[in-house]
């Protein structure tokens, strides 16, 4: 029930980067709209958290987990990544300055839940190889034909369960003996 106050700023978010990588980085109005709607979201949500410790009242619930997630990957990452630093209604990191103290003190809260999930280096990690190629592009004047690109996974793809391809490679192998050269 109170997904309705959370889904809009992660279907901004989403909107804002997908739609602005996929113009090569041109804001579209499409890109503007979502990025107007990132600061209003959380500027409603700042209101909202400045009067309750969660976001359905006193009780932690998942859609709480939901948001101080995305929000932490929003400042450690998105912020970055999507050029959001740049855009009209930007006051501020949430976690590192004042413009936000309802959701920062709100984060401070959910860290102590969150602590042994939260990477904040992985967060960035995912935006990398496409900061690679665009790098690539522009050092040696090539163009990476689209098809190319198409084989690259997408930071949206979901992960594969490795633990369990990799049990799966042992299993079937047998393992390595000791001693042995891969």
């Amino acid at each position: 029930r109170h997904t309705e106050l959370v889904r809009p700023l992660i279907d901004a978010i989403d909107t804002a980067g997908i739609e602005y990588f996929k113009n090569e980085r041109r804001v579209t109005a499409e890109v503007s709209e979502a990025r107007t709607a990132i600061f209003a979201k959380l500027a409603k949500l700042n209101e909202l958290l400045e009067e309750r410790r969660f976001v359905a009242g006193d009780k932690l619930t998942a859609v709480d987990i939901l948001l101080a997630s995305c929000l932490f990957q929003f400042d450690a990452a998105y912020l970055d990544a999507y050029f959001l630093r740049e855009c009209e209604g930007y006051q501020g990191s949430i976690l590192l300055s004042d413009s936000h103290p309802g959701l920062k003190a709100y984060l401070r809260d959910m860290y102590g839940f969150l602590k042994p999930s939260v990477r904040f280096g992985s967060y960035r990690h995912h935006f990398r190889l496409h900061k690679a190629i665009e790098t690539t592009r522009q050092l040696y004047s090539c163009e990476i034909l689209e098809d190319e690109i198409g084989r690259i996974p997408s930071i949206y793809d979901e992960l594969p369960n490795l633990h369990a391809i990799l049990e799966s490679i042992e299993k079937h192998a047998g393992g390595r003996p000791r001693g042995t050269s891969a």
